[in-house]
């Protein structure tokens, strides 16, 4: 059955999914990949394809371009996942794993990152996820302990806390804390220069 063509029905429930979860129509053209026999060069370039985007979805995000970023972030997931069904061995599994725990907590970033459309909700879901992933991952831990800062969930952020300096430890903890800060000085200095009447 061609679901493409009732598009306009199924818009809107598909889109009802929160975060994390993504939708798309699979094309042809990726269906035939995901069949193909050559698997493993579907794995790289879909790989590829991911890091590309993640990758511009950071230099949207130092350009304080939330939307542009969270829309890089969530490509590059895509990619991922799709890459994932094709990944045949351990090491590529991983490898998934990883880049996918790393995707997501760049895509909790862009998303608490102060302005008009911060959600720190949708924020905490992906960084949630992506400490379950790669439990090692600093920033995971950072960007939930930022979310429920954010909610005023003061207790689930001493939590997030002490699991960071038990999975990641204390130095780990501190520096990415100092970086945090120092990125979101250099972001309101950029936002406030972009607003400054000529």
């Amino acid at each position: 059955m061609e679901l493409r063509e009732h598009t306009s029905v199924l818009r809107p429930f598909l889109r009802s999914f929160l975060s994390p979860f993504t939708w798309m129509f699979e094309s042809r053209a990726l269906s035939r990949l995901l069949q193909c026999t050559q698997a493993k060069d579907s794995y790289k370039w879909l790989i590829e394809l991911a890091i590309d985007a993640n990758k511009r979805g950071i230099a949207e995000l130092a350009s304080a371009n939330r939307a542009n970023a969270m829309h890089a972030y969530t490509e590059a997931i895509q990619h991922i996942h799709f890459a994932g069904l094709v990944a045949l061995e351990e090491k590529q599994k991983e490898a998934v794993k990883t880049l996918y725990s790393v995707c997501l907590a760049n895509r909790a970033c862009a998303l608490l990152q102060s302005g008009e459309k911060m959600d720190a909700c949708f924020a905490l879901l992906d960084a949630e996820a992506s400490e379950v992933l790669s439990p090692g991952f600093s920033k995971a831990y950072h960007c939930q302990w930022k979310a429920h800062e954010i909610l005023g969930n003061v207790y689930a952020s001493q939590d997030v806390t002490e699991r960071a300096l038990k999975n990641i430890g204390l130095g780990h903890w501190r520096q990415l804390r100092n970086d945090w800060s120092h990125r979101r000085d250099i972001a309101s200095r950029k936002r406030t220069a972009s607003t400054r009447p000529e």
